[in-house]
């Protein structure tokens, strides 16, 4: 079974096989579609395991490999060699410790990044979809704990285009439309936010509890 993605220009199409346990990722050059040519670097993700799911952000300089051990990984592509960015996204770990796609229950379905390109949404087998805040690819992190999915797992995941409402469509076809606004809010205007909720400045206890997973800054100067 394969995993295909193309870039937002339509220009670069990335290839894995889900049984392919090197976890290995082919760039291809699909700019010509009648002549496609292999791009001389690979991406190999896998770190002893396999590549379920890849995602391209909208300006095509990031690709995102899901692995069947739930975890995810950001590369950037501008300058054509094919480099890993940061550390590994850490999503629900395989209780077995497996991390073969073949058994796994953790295993990477779904990725897309947000119109902007700011957040990243991925979802998995343990029936949860989790955002990521990739505003500073080397210093990607979640924001918040995994939410659970009332369908079966869902296996696709999809932003709005204008980056307001998220939608999972799981494997016995239920879809399912989030609204992330607040989220998006919290991004662009954080602190302003923060002082909206308490009316006073927050310390970073009180930033933890009220803006999650959004680096510390001064509140209400």
């Amino acid at each position: 079974m394969l995993v295909a993605e193309f870039s937002k220009d339509s220009k670069t199409l990335a290839v894995s096989n889900i049984y392919d346990f090197d976890g290995a990722v082919t760039l291809w050059n699909v700019a010509d579609p009648t002549r496609p040519a292999k791009k001389p670097s690979s991406v190999v993700a896998g770190d002893g395991t396999n590549v379920t799911a890849a995602a391209f952000s909208p300006d095509g300089q990031t690709l995102a490999t899901g692995r069947a051990d739930g975890r995810i990984i950001l590369w950037d592509l501008s300058h054509g060699e094919p480099v890993r960015v940061g550390q590994p996204l850490t999503g629900p770990g395989e209780p077995n410790g497996n991390s073969s796609s073949l058994s796994s229950t953790v295993s990477v379905l779904g990725m897309a990044f947000s119109p902007n390109g700011r957040l990243l949404a991925t979802t998995n087998l343990t029936k949860t979809v989790i955002l990521w805040d990739v505003t500073d690819r080397a210093a990607a992190h979640d924001l918040g704990a995994p939410v659970p999915v009332p369908t079966q797992s869902p296996r696709e995941v999809a932003f709005s285009p204008d980056n307001t409402r998220l939608a999972t469509v799981s494997f016995d076809s239920k879809a399912i439309l989030w609204d992330i606004s607040e989220v998006v809010l919290l991004q662009d205007r954080a602190a302003e936010r923060a002082c909206d909720i308490t009316g006073t400045g927050l310390d970073e206890a009180a930033w933890a509890r009220y803006v999650p997973g959004m680096p510390y800054m001064p509140t209400c100067p």
